[in-house]
């Protein structure tokens, strides 16, 4: 978003997937909690915790131990990685330069989206200026829906291959 707003001319199409134009303070506790788990390198519980926000519940309960398992590897780079990531989204918001986006977008949110609660609905309003602006939102598919809808990838292939 930030590169289709301030450069246009390098963007002819923007796909948008379980994103928010700004994060609110609501949006960052989630996160916040993540990066403590981090700064701890409790990567079993910041799996389990990532996982019970990130997927619906049905599927996250499914894969508890998998994600016990992912989270036993990783590594002190990849938690300081994390950690410079997540603690980078804090104060962002780009909602008042989204006017300047031109090109078609697409955006694919979850109304069920505990990570970036209501920013699916944020995004139609802050592009209803866009003609070129669609959206889908899904129900039941959690942040995760790129993971967990089963259309997802045939939504992203179709907007892609439009003229």
């Amino acid at each position: 978003m930030t590169i289709a707003a301030r450069y246009s001319e390098l963007v002819k199409k923007l796909m948008l997937g379980s994103s928010s134009a700004r994060i609110t303070e609501k949006q960052f506790n989630a996160i916040s909690k993540w990066t403590a788990l981090a700064n701890k390198k409790d990567g079993i519980n910041l799996s389990l915790e990532m996982g019970r926000v990130l997927y619906p519940e049905a599927l996250f309960e499914q894969n508890k131990e998998v994600l016990k398992k992912t989270g036993e590897s990783i590594t002190d780079e990849e938690f300081s990685r994390f950690i410079t990531f997540a603690e980078g989204t804090n104060d962002f918001d780009i909602s008042k330069e989204l006017c300047n986006i031109k090109c078609p977008v697409l955006s694919l949110g979850a109304a069920d989206d505990k990570v970036l609660p209501n920013a699916a609905e944020e995004l139609e309003t802050l592009f209803s200026g866009n003609p070129n602006f669609e959206s889908y939102l899904y129900n039941g598919c959690g942040h995760a829906a790129f993971d967990t809808a089963p259309d997802y990838k045939e939504r992203l292939l179709h907007f892609m291959n439009k003229e």
